[in-house]
Parts: structure tokens; sequence; C-alpha cells
């Protein structure tokens, strides 16, 4: 159950992350179909190609000149067009892993968020925290069907920690429930 509710995540992440890739190309293909901007997008590759070959040599100064009028045209033309700078970059839901779910070789916190939704979706608990919902939908959780088994103290303090939890249980702080202290 885990291992598909992960699946699901990741799958909600990786469209995400698409989406975002996918919005950023459409403004580059638009872009891409006016004669200026392929122009002066040329023109930038070449100049900043020419400034790094001439970093730390007397000409780097003659040409980052050009470089800044061209990025000064280049933010003109996204003007004329209707965009800004930041079309241009794709905008992720999660900055911290750009809709990976990873970090530096963990889980990011975004995928646990998902994570913890699809599973708190999938338990069938109410999004108000009262647990009505789960105890109707899990019929073997009823108070009826678990009187009679629940004669013997072993099972009757394992009923009544189930039914705590459950009804203490609040998706807003993110975990299933809270132990009182």
């Amino acid at each position: 159950m885990r291992n598909i509710a992960l699946d699901k995540a990741k799958n909600i992440l990786a469209k995400r992350r698409n989406d975002a890739l996918l919005r950023c190309e459409k403004v580059q293909e638009k872009l891409a179909e006016n004669s200026d901007w392929a122009v002066c997008q040329k023109n930038i590759r070449v100049a900043r190609l020419n400034l790094g070959l001439a970093l730390g040599t007397e000409r780097e100064k003659q040409l980052r000149k050009p470089l800044e009028e061209l990025l000064v045209k280049e933010s003109q033309l996204l003007a004329k067009y209707g965009y800004t700078k930041g079309d241009l970059e794709p905008k992720f839901y999660c900055t911290t892993c750009c809709d990976t779910g990873f970090v530096n070789g963990g889980k990011c916190n975004c995928l646990k968020a998902e994570l913890t939704k699809i599973l708190f979706e999938e338990s069938a608990i109410d999004q108000t925290g009262k647990g009505e919902r789960f105890i109707q939908n899990a019929g073997f959780f009823g108070v009826r069907y678990w009187d009679s088994f629940c004669q013997s103290r072993k099972y009757s303090r394992l009923f009544a920690c189930i039914s705590q939890a459950v009804l203490r249980s609040s998706p807003a702080n993110g975990r299933y429930y809270k132990r009182k202290q």
C-alpha cells in the first residue's frame, strides 16, 4: 500500500515538473517565432562566448558593454511580446528539489507531504479530524462489532487506543493523531 502511495506521489511531482517545463518551453517557442528575438538571442550567445574567451584580458571590459546592451534589448523585446524574464525559467512548485521529490539523496518535504496526503485520503479519515467517516467506512472499527470482541482487557485497551487516535486525527498538522501530555 505504501509503495503504491509513493508511486502516486512521485507521479504527481513528475506531472508538476513536466507542466512547469512545458509552460516554459511554450513561451520560448512563441518567442522564437519572432525573427528579432531569434537574432537577439544569437547575438547574446556570441557576446557571452566572446566574453568568456576574453576573461582576464584587457578586452573583457570592452566586451561587457555590448553584452549589457543586448540584455537590455532582450528585456525590451520580452516586454514588447508580453513576457517577463521569469517566464523564460520554469516555475516549479517546490523550489528545493525542482519537483523531483528528492534532495541530497533523501526525500524532499514536498514528496513527504504528497505521500502523507495520499495515505490520509486512502485511510478515509475525514478532513474535520473527527474520524466519523473513517468509523462509518471501516465498519470493523464500529463499536457494535467490537463490543463482543473487546470483553477481554487486552483487546478493550487496543480498541480504546485506536478510537482515540482516530478521533484526535488532524490533517491540518500533518499527523494522524496527537498524544495529550
